[in-house]
């Protein structure tokens, strides 16, 4: 475990981290982090693993696909794989301090456990790209004592590495209880014009079904709304503009082609309707924090 302090600018970070001895093999981690001034996550991003953000203290809004929440205490968000998110600090918050737990969990993680135990129903999370809800109560207790147990574990310890492990597959296997009835994108906690939700629902699937880059000009015609109107329709629904949207899910496009293909990156880059390699990879580094070959190579690895 790592306890640390960390200072930049006008905020401080109190930050612990809980991970397997073995990096790089490692099947999921837990990491707790205790922001004291407002904070806004600098860009939005996705990747390959599973993650799970559970609210402590304070109260944040977390964009997640289309869709911006406000989270509360008690609130917690599963993330499946390549889904677009990202949190920021609730401007009329009287909350400035928040305090969050993250436990991130890797395909192998899901596959062994299914391996091992066939019985284990895990299949509501994968059902939906994200799962939203409100822990409250006897539930709330039991989730924040497992929490704090595998972050008291001595995972250098094969005995009590396991033990910790059992009590992630405990929390994964009641998230995937809970939304079994729950709804998917609770309307309570949604932020945001409710009466422009539906058009930006349209917007967005467009946007994903698309194979090809997609413009603002081809937006605005093909949903009759002026460029100004749609810019500022998007940010205010979704707290990110639409261009940081579009370019984000041709990273995704990017990402399914790279796993699912044998194109080369010249190939790859042309089929996105990128301009050059170059322009693509920087894109896709963004995201990712990886170049596209560094990203293929890495996920032939782990097959």
């Amino acid at each position: 475990m790592k306890n640390r302090e960390c200072e930049n600018g006008d905020w401080k970070v109190e930050y612990i981290m809980k991970r397997n001895a073995d990096n790089e093999k490692a099947h999921w981690m837990l990491s707790r982090l205790r922001r004291q001034e407002p904070y806004t996550m600098p860009s939005r991003h996705f990747h390959n693993e599973y993650e799970l953000y559970y609210l402590l203290e304070g109260e944040r809004e977390i964009f997640v696909k289309d869709r911006l929440f406000r989270i509360l205490e008690g609130g917690m968000v599963f993330f499946n794989q390549h889904t677009i998110h990202f949190s920021r600090h609730i401007q009329d918050s009287t909350f400035a301090e928040h305090e969050r737990v993250l436990i991130e969990m890797r395909p192998s993680f899901f596959r062994r456990w299914m391996e091992v135990m066939p019985g284990l129903d895990f299949a509501p999370l994968f059902d939906k790209p994200y799962v939203v809800l409100s822990i409250e109560g006897e539930p709330r207790r039991q989730i924040e004592y497992m929490l704090r147990q595998i972050e008291s574990a001595d995972l250098g310890r094969a005995s009590e590495r396991d033990a910790a492990e059992i009590k992630v597959v405990d929390i994964m296997l009641s998230v995937a209880e809970k939304a079994k009835i729950s709804k998917c994108a609770s309307e309570e906690n949604k932020t945001g014009p409710a009466v422009t939700s539906e058009r930006i629902d349209e917007i967005c699937e467009y946007i994903l079904e698309q194979e090809c880059d997609v413009s603002l000009n081809e937006l605005s015609d093909h949903f009759y709304i002026s460029r100004y109107y749609l810019c500022r329709l998007f940010k205010q629904s979704c707290g990110m503009t639409i261009r940081e949207y579009i370019a984000a899910n041709r990273v995704l496009r990017v990402q399914r082609l790279l796993e699912t293909t044998s194109l080369s990156i010249t190939e790859i880059s042309n089929q996105a309707g990128y301009g050059s390699i170059s322009q693509m990879e920087r894109n896709f580094r963004q995201y990712t924090n990886m170049t596209p070959r560094e990203f293929r190579a890495s996920y032939r690895s782990l097959k």
